[in-house]
């Protein structure tokens, strides 16, 4: 079902950056090289748990 998530959300966004943000346990943010994809929303998906 994530995985799924993921797909549709990419497939209705669009970003052509390398890097995003990441937020910490402390409620700070952080930059993070990489780009977002299917399988890092559903990672993030997946750790919401």
């Amino acid at each position: 079902m994530h995985k799924k998530y993921g797909e549709l959300i990419i497939s209705l966004l669009a970003t052509d950056q390398s890097h995003y943000v990441e937020q910490k346990e402390d409620g700070t943010y952080r930059k993070k090289a990489g780009v977002v994809n299917s399988k890092l929303i559903e990672q993030v998906l997946l750790e919401q748990k």
